[in-house]
């Protein structure tokens, strides 16, 4: 950049470079100030997830780097207000992660660890960190995809206890416990495909068995139609 100032005989101050591109009508060539800075100083200044939201509002893309720092930034208010993670995951909130997120998932699996890491830092609160994980990826603030690439990558002390976190699943006449280890498995497309597809393969078997058993008795009542008449033996007079 200061290559191309020096063309236009920009003036060496460059904290006078965008009134100067202004004048000249080339505010467009202006740098960008650094978003990582941006957002570090909105979560100094105790800004709300809103207001960080906003600073992202025109970045395609957030850096790895970023989404740690906003991911580490909600789990630590998450932790702080001690909220359910429904009440916590508002609009706001919801937004702001799968903007932090986004498309790519090494950003994606780096913004998950973050909230790990976080959640084992202050404490490990039970149920907080398996609760909020479910509640961004049916908020669609993560995919699926990036939950099991997580679970499947080498990882540290905070995420083997990650996996063992447990919410209580209410049924009809009791509840369960289900850790995250078991959660993940159950939103897992190949594990749930497979288990259709042996669903169905048992259901086959039985319909191959019914019919079985059904054609032995029909043959066995077609060989014995009539009922043998009953040998009394002789009457004597």
């Amino acid at each position: 950049m200061g290559d191309v100032m020096s063309l236009l005989n920009a003036p060496e101050d460059n904290d006078e470079w965008d009134d100067f591109l202004e004048d000249m009508g080339l505010i467009c060539l202006a740098p960008e100030e650094d978003v990582a800075d941006q957002v570090a100083q909105a979560i100094e200044d105790g800004d709300t997830p809103k207001q960080v939201l906003a600073i992202l509002e025109n970045t395609e893309a957030v850096p790895p780097s970023v989404a740690k720092q906003i991911a580490t930034f909600l789990a630590d208010r998450y932790n702080k207000e001690g909220a359910t993670a429904s009440e916590f995951c508002d609009d706001s909130v919801t937004a702001l992660f799968r903007k932090a997120a986004g498309s790519n998932e090494r950003t994606q699996i780096t913004a998950v660890t973050a909230v790990v890491d976080r959640w084992a830092a202050n404490g490990k609160r039970k149920s907080a960190l398996v609760l909020i994980i479910k509640q961004f990826y049916e908020n669609e603030a993560i995919p699926v995809k990036a939950l099991m690439e997580w679970k499947e990558a080498r990882g540290n002390k905070a995420k083997q206890s990650a996996l063992l976190d447990s919410f209580e699943k209410k049924l009809i006449g009791g509840s369960e416990f289900v850790n995250m280890s078991d959660y993940l498995d159950s939103i897992d497309p190949a594990k749930n495909k497979k288990n259709v597809e042996e669903s169905e393969s048992d259901s086959d078997d039985d319909a191959v068995h019914n019919d079985y058993l059904g054609g032995d008795v029909l043959q066995a009542g077609m060989g014995q139609s009539a009922l043998p008449e009953a040998d009394y033996g002789e009457w004597s007079d």
